[in-house]
């Protein structure tokens, strides 16, 4: 997951520091797990070249799955068309064959394409707005016709479309259509539980998980007490192994974001608060020293 936030934000900056535009469009498989066919599946296993006997086995276990309800004494066998198997290792190459498809449909033409499960972002780079605007119109036109090739649909609640770009006048700009409904810009887009924004400063993403990472660090501040309660070393295991992981989340992709002053005043305060939730001191106590007997922060992490 970090590796495809990683790259979708290099080409973002790339874009950026060659005073150029990107256009991103962030789309949802819905159902992609539940709603797949299993000929679709079988059919990618054909084109990925798979033995024969693979295939074979794998379409006799897909085939073979009865859905059992229950109620007192009556019962109800229904066989399942569309469904992959969940929690398994099976269900994932075989959704991640189906969607290549769509995947090679749509590289290359100037737009970049990646994709993890059922989220698949679409990135077109040009010099002019309405370059990408219209390197980027193909691109829905394509997955809709994909999408009824294979009896899937979009989530059209959580298509989203963003513009990575220097200028504050798009001149030419035009938004791209989708199932017949024109989407509409957004100055922020979250992907991959990754808050992003037009000129990926960050500021949102970092105060949201600073939000989260006090309330929960204060949560765990219960559990210990001066006289009673859990011991300070084991609270602050608690904080390695929950709140900083929280923050520190696909920090390869936005650790840029943090050079900004503001945005580490605000790590800096969630340090002071680390040393007076561990320590059990007073508000009014050196937060230096605190720093100095925790010896670890968040901004290490990142």
């Amino acid at each position: 997951m970090e590796t495809v936030l990683h790259q979708l934000v290099v080409w973002a900056e790339k874009a950026l520091e060659q005073q150029e535009t990107a256009l991103g469009v962030f789309l949802d498989i819905e159902g992609a797990f539940n709603n797949t066919c299993y000929d679709m599946m079988c059919d990618a296993l054909v084109r990925c070249r798979g033995d024969y006997t693979t295939i074979q086995w794998i379409r006799a276990t897909l085939r073979d799955c009865v859905a059992v309800a229950t109620l007192n004494a009556s019962s109800l066998r229904v066989a399942i068309s569309r469904f992959c198997l969940q929690g398994g290792v099976l269900s994932p190459p075989l959704w991640c064959l189906v969607v290549d498809d769509l995947l090679a449909r749509l590289s290359g033409n100037g737009i970049y394409i990646h994709g993890y499960a059922d989220d698949i972002c679409l990135l077109a780079v040009g010099k002019f707005p309405y370059t990408v605007s219209g390197l980027m119109q193909w691109a829905p036109l394509t997955i809709e016709t994909w999408c009824n090739e294979v009896g899937l649909s979009v989530n059209s609640d959580k298509s989203e479309l963003i513009i990575f770009a220097r200028k504050r006048k798009l001149l030419g700009f035009f938004e791209p259509h989708f199932l017949g409904v024109k989407l509409s810009l957004s100055g922020l887009v979250k992907h991959l539980g990754v808050i992003v924004d037009s000129w990926l400063t960050w500021r949102e993403h970092v105060d949201l998980k600073m939000r989260k990472a006090h309330d929960l660090l204060w949560a765990c501040k219960w559990a210990c007490r001066v006289s009673w309660g859990l011991r300070p070393k084991v609270v602050y295991w608690l904080y390695v192994a929950f709140v900083r992981p929280s923050i520190s989340f696909a920090s390869l992709g936005w650790w840029h974001g943090f050079n900004p002053w503001p945005i580490r005043f605000g790590f800096v305060l969630g340090k002071v608060t680390l040393g007076q939730v561990f320590l059990c001191a007073l508000w009014f106590s050196p937060n230096y020293y605190h720093s100095i007997l925790i010896h670890s922060s968040v901004t290490d992490s990142v």
